[in-house]
């Protein structure tokens, strides 16, 4: 009887490993068997950040209908890296000149900022 109660103690406290990836503003969460996807780009995702990254409890809430905000946490991912790819802050190299971008091509006729490929740099 003992082992049984140890081992339902032991699957209820079982501790899921979460990953968090950030693809085209699109935030995805997998938990285990669950996943979760938030759109961060679109202004009506319901999306709170508590605190600062790098602050103590810092914190970024995705609202649910009907559910509990799911939140991510710096347990979870490196607070700074979240927040730049959430907010589609791609990290530059600072070598780069101006007019050139990422991908290393100069744009000549599209405004600055845009590289031959139509990405934004």
């Amino acid at each position: 009887m003992l082992t049984l109660a140890l081992a339902w103690g032991a699957a209820r406290t079982r501790v899921v490993p979460v990953e968090v990836s950030v693809v085209r503003g699109m935030v995805y969460v997998q938990q285990g068997e669950s996943s979760y996807r938030f759109e961060v780009r679109k202004p009506e995702t319901d999306v709170q950040m508590v605190g600062q990254p790098g602050d103590p409890g810092w914190q970024v809430r995705f609202g649910r209908r009907g559910l509990e905000p799911f939140v991510i946490d710096a347990s979870m991912v490196d607070a700074h890296e979240f927040v730049a790819k959430a907010a589609g802050v791609p990290p530059l190299p600072v070598s780069l000149s101006a007019g050139q971008c990422a991908a290393g091509r100069r744009s000549r006729a599209r405004p600055r900022g845009w590289c031959a490929r139509r990405r934004r740099c």
